[in-house]
């Protein structure tokens, strides 16, 4: 319980410092608080909940694939956004590194996720069945380089909604993957 509500407390701290307090997102580190708290520190989180205060670097690598995914679709949105946060004051990465750059990192953490997943598999030497997550490989690469293909413009529209897609997808079967190799 005291592991519970100390990491509840920081949680909601680095929630609210976010847009507000530190204001994360004004400082270009909103995309690596959200690769954290919505990769390894929420596994961590519930991984030392359920072994009494434990650390595994196992959880952390196996939940980093699915915080990539979700800085991706922050970045999405801050790509999409960067004109109007630049003229707030909101310094992202989007308009801090300009859209090229943007898009490549972009690019990056959708297809990253499959290397550490692979990874993950030959480290350990087992769970081969995680390798089936690269089946939904191709809407990655499709999602990674749709916007140096179809042009910026068109790309950057609709480029947020088919990023959170892209997450619930390959979330899913990750995790579907990850369930199943674990009993």
């Amino acid at each position: 319980a005291v592991v519970s509500t100390q990491s509840t407390g920081k949680g909601m701290i680095v929630g609210f410092n976010y847009s507000g307090g530190f204001r994360f997102k004004h400082h270009c580190l909103g995309e690596l608080v959200v690769y954290s708290i919505f990769g390894p520190t929420i596994a961590l989180f519930s991984y030392s909940c359920l072994s009494k205060g434990l650390f595994s670097w196992l959880v952390f690598i196996a939940a980093s694939p699915l915080g990539l995914l979700a800085a991706a679709v922050l970045l999405a949105n801050n790509i999409r956004d960067a004109g109007n946060d630049l003229k707030s004051g909101v310094h992202t990465v989007a308009n801090r590194l300009g859209l090229k750059k943007s898009l490549e990192i972009y690019s990056g953490l959708l297809l990253l996720p499959y290397l550490q997943i692979t990874g993950l598999v030959l480290l350990y030497e087992r769970h081969y069945a995680l390798l089936l997550t690269w089946t939904v490989a191709p809407f990655s690469l499709y999602c990674a380089v749709r916007p140096h293909l179809q042009g910026v413009t068109t790309a950057i529209a609709d480029m947020f909604p088919l990023t959170l897609s892209h997450y619930h997808l390959v979330g899913a079967v990750y995790l579907g993957l990850l369930t199943y190799c674990m009993h």
